[in-house]
């Protein structure tokens, strides 16, 4: 038994050579929008916060309480403290929240660079732990 071949026509293809990057602004404020979405990334937040506005009330009352002669500098450093411990935390989070998230095969086919996804990371973390001191000023 023989069977004819018959012809395929030629199969549409997507060409996306001429489609546009995703702007690196784009990155930042998507990336910065995660850090505060996520349950653990909002909580964190608030504790930092919670925990800065804790010990600025604490110092304060011991020094109303011993009437001790202090200076900015004194309450920027307490504030300092809380904030330079649990930020960092929120660097490693942004970074590794990839995996625990399952978003990854999302972000790494939107923008298969990872290394613009890094320095987006960076950058919104950067802003972030600057607002957090603007905020502490």
């Amino acid at each position: 038994m023989t069977s004819q071949t018959v012809a395929q026509p030629d199969l549409p293809s997507l060409d996306v050579s001429g489609t546009p990057g995703i702007p690196f602004a784009r990155l930042v404020r998507v990336e910065t929008r995660k850090m505060a979405d996520t349950r653990a990334g909002r909580w964190l937040l608030i504790s930092i916060a919670a925990l800065t506005a804790l010990v600025l009330v604490i110092q304060l009352w011991v020094v109303v309480a011993q009437d001790l002669a202090v200076s900015f500098t004194d309450f920027m450093i307490a504030m300092n403290t809380p904030m330079g411990v649990l930020l960092p935390v929120l660097g490693i989070m942004s970074i590794t929240s990839e995996w625990s998230q399952r978003t990854a095969m999302v972000t790494f086919s939107l923008e298969p660079s990872r290394m613009r996804l890094v320095a987006a990371k960076f950058v919104s973390t950067l802003l972030i732990a600057l607002t957090a001191v603007v905020v502490g000023l």
